[in-house]
């Protein structure tokens, strides 16, 4: 069984959809995995492997 930090950054929540979905399968496969929707380093496990769920909400730089 191996541990997953799913870790989230989101402004309009599809990031988070993806990870209750990865949280979901993660589980059923008998691993354990929790999600963080506001992480604190302190509160990361260091030796679990890190899941990094980000979303751009279709905010571009404007150099593009």
């Amino acid at each position: 069984m191996a541990k997953f930090e799913i870790i989230v950054g989101s402004v309009l929540g599809a990031s988070e959809y993806v990870a209750d979905a990865l949280q979901e399968v993660l589980l059923n496969h008998t691993h354990s995995a929790e999600i963080h929707l506001t992480p604190q380093l302190s509160g990361l496990d260091q030796t679990a492997t890190w899941v990094i769920c980000t979303s751009t909400a279709r905010q571009y730089p404007t150099f593009c």
